[in-house]
Formats: structure tokens, C-alpha cells, sequence
């Protein structure tokens, strides 16, 4: 008899994905257990039917990106992912404190290499470069793929502006919607798309980045 594959193959299949989880509206909390040795658990479901049978009454299901959840998880909480199937896996609460950091689009003491997006449709870079162009306070935009150390490539859209808090929201939703509204993450061979400001880097990575091309310049 052939184990049972495991819900997430790996680390970045986990972080990089998405998973069902249960939420209490009337007091405002997530659906845990406790672990064999005391400590709570946040429960996380791949399958619908599998949660909704799991969840007391009163308990809403919701679909949520796994590093969000962990990056808000206390400390002294570990994950419970499909609890009591055959492919469950249970992340202690120190390994999921080590994954925390993960999170960030730019990790401290990890290696980021970038290259050009080779799916970037026409589509896309036009849309992009529409949406920025509407700003005033936006002079740059560049659409790359990155890694962080063995993780898959992932989406990167890196925007430069001396705007305030407001100008930073405006054209995160733009790109945002740009983005939603021209292709999917299958289209573009990605999991995942980060939005991010150039003034938020490290010095190092700026100097990376800005020796790319961009797809827009005032």
C-alpha cells in the first residue's frame, strides 16, 4: 500500500498557496485545535467538504493565501493542515515561527536572483504601463520574476514614487487591478504576484532592479 501524498510537497508549495480556514464572526477568531502536546493549532483545509464537516456551528469557512495566516499567527501557535485525513501534516509552533519570515517579499539573510519575465503578454505590459500613467507621482514601473533562494519564481511588479501613504495605496490598487484584469497567475507561469515599492528595498536590491528595463518611464 502507496503512502498518502502529502497536502503541500514542500515548504513553498505551502507558503506560496492557498488553503480553506474556519471563522468565528460572533467572537472574532480562527478555528484551532490543540496539538498531542497542548499547544493550539490553527486548522487549514484543502477540500471544502472535508472543512465544512470539521467545523462546529457558528464557524464560517473562507478562503485565505497561506502566508497572510502565517504571518499573523501568535507566537506559541502551530498550523494543523487537513487534521485527521490521511494527508494531514501538522507544523509545530517553532517551525512555523521559522517560516514567518518567509513571508516578506525580501527575507533577510536570503538570496534573491531576477531575471526578465519571459510570459509577460503585450497585453499586460500595456495595461501596466496605462495604469501607472495615470500618476503623476509614479516615474517607474518594472514587471520582473524573482526567487528566494530554491523557491519557485515568482511574479514581481516594483513601482518608484514620492508620494505619500495615499499615492503608495493608488497605485498598488492600479497595478492590482491591471493585473487582475488582463491574465492569470496560469497565464503568467507564476504563483504568486508581489506589488511592492522600490523605496521599501534593501539598497542591494534597488541597485538590482534598476539596472533592469522597465515597462513604464516617465
Amino acid at each position: 500500500m502507496s503512502e498518502p501524498t502529502p497536502t503541500f510537497a514542500s515548504k513553498w508549495a505551502f507558503l506560496l498557496g492557498h488553503a480553506l480556514i474556519g471563522f468565528d464572526p460572533a467572537r472574532q477568531q480562527f478555528y484551532s485545535l490543540l496539538g498531542e502536546d497542548g499547544r493550539p493549532l490553527l486548522a487549514m483545509w484543502t477540500e471544502a467538504d472535508t472543512a465544512r464537516a470539521a467545523l462546529p456551528d457558528g464557524f464560517r469557512l473562507l478562503q485565505t493565501d497561506v502566508r497572510s495566516r502565517l504571518a499573523e499567527l501568535p507566537e506559541g501557535v502551530g498550523v494543523a493542515v487537513d487534521p485527521d485525513t490521511p494527508a494531514g501534516l501538522v507544523l509545530a509552533p517553532e517551525y512555523a515561527a521559522s517560516l514567518k519570515p518567509l513571508t516578506e517579499p525580501f527575507p533577510a539573510g536570503t538570496h534573491s536572483a531576477f531575471k526578465q519575465w519571459p510570459l509577460l503578454p503585450d497585453a499586460l505590459r500595456e495595461a501596466l504601463a496605462a495604469a501607472a500613467g495615470r500618476y503623476a507621482f509614479v516615474d517607474r514601473v518594472w514587471a520582473l520574476i524573482y526567487n528566494i533562494d530554491d523557491s519557485p519564481w515568482i511574479g514581481l511588479l516594483v513601482y518608484r514614487t514620492d508620494g505619500g501613504e495615499e499615492a503608495h495605496e493608488s497605485i498598488v490598487d492600479a497595478l492590482d487591478g491591471a493585473l487582475s484584469a488582463t491574465a492569470s497567475l496560469e497565464e503568467l507561469a507564476v504563483p504568486l504576484v508581489r506589488i511592492v515599492s522600490l523605496g521599501d528595498l534593501d539598497p542591494a536590491v534597488v541597485a538590482e532592479l534598476e539596472a533592469q528595463p522597465p515597462v513604464f518611464r516617465r
